[in-house]
């Protein structure tokens, strides 16, 4: 007479279901593949700091009053590339800007696509709030170190 999951009743041999440690065996590993290729369906984005090839906007202003000046150039090749922000730090004489992008790496891995134009700084805006010294400067920096120089006359 044979009990369930025993061998002859009354023995204690247990009956091991050999795909059952391969089951769960697959079932961890797929949930660890499910886990690891989030990073592959989300696609990643990297800054950048932009060229900027001219700035606009007065050449003197009151010291008294906010003034504005517009930022110009190229973002990048696609649509895959944008502005992100100004990096403004304010000294005495002075602002120093930092005009930074992004890039979206893999775009195609979550079904996006990148139109197909090139991308550029339309005059981005950077406001410059009182008191402006005279003389006054703003400063961009460039990717590969350099920097352009904007001189602003404060009355």
């Amino acid at each position: 007479m044979e009990c369930a999951n025993m061998g002859p009743c009354g023995t204690d041999i247990e009956v091991v279901n050999p795909a059952r440690p391969a089951g769960r065996l697959l079932a961890v590993l797929g949930v660890m593949f499910i886990a690891a290729s989030c990073n592959l369906v989300t696609p990643s984005r990297s800054e950048f700091v932009i060229h900027v090839d001219s700035v606009t906007g007065p050449t003197a202003v009151s010291g008294g009053t906010a003034f504005e000046s517009r930022l110009w150039g190229p973002v990048g090749p696609d649509g895959c590339w944008s502005f992100k922000e100004l990096r403004v730090t304010r000294v005495a004489a002075q602002v120093d800007v930092t005009v930074i992008g992004q890039h979206i790496n893999n775009p195609g891995l979550q079904g996006l696509a990148c139109t197909e134009m090139l991308v550029r700084l339309n005059g981005v805006i950077l406001r410059v709030e009182p008191i402006v010294p005279n003389p006054f400067a703003i400063v961009v920096h460039e990717p590969d170190g350099s920097t352009i120089v904007r001189g602003i006359h404060a009355e």
